[in-house]
């Protein structure tokens, strides 16, 4: 994960949501809100795996995330 990204504390209790992506896990979790932590200034970057985030932003942040951790 960048580290611009904000890992968040209630994760391990969010729901698994499944992924068809090749490369990808299969399996993802996906908070059913959004936190907003990205109104909060300076925070513009949303959460890694946001719930306003659509599949194929999240399918690019992770690919993203994967190529910086590389």
């Amino acid at each position: 994960m960048s580290s611009s990204k904000t890992r968040l504390p209630c994760a391990s209790i969010l729901p698994v949501t499944s992924i068809n992506e090749p490369g990808l896990t299969s399996k993802i979790r996906v908070p059913a809100t959004c936190c907003l932590f990205f109104k909060i200034p300076p925070g513009d970057t949303k959460c890694g795996n946001c719930s306003l985030m659509t599949p194929e932003e999240r399918i690019r942040e992770l690919k993203q995330d994967m190529a910086e951790a590389h």
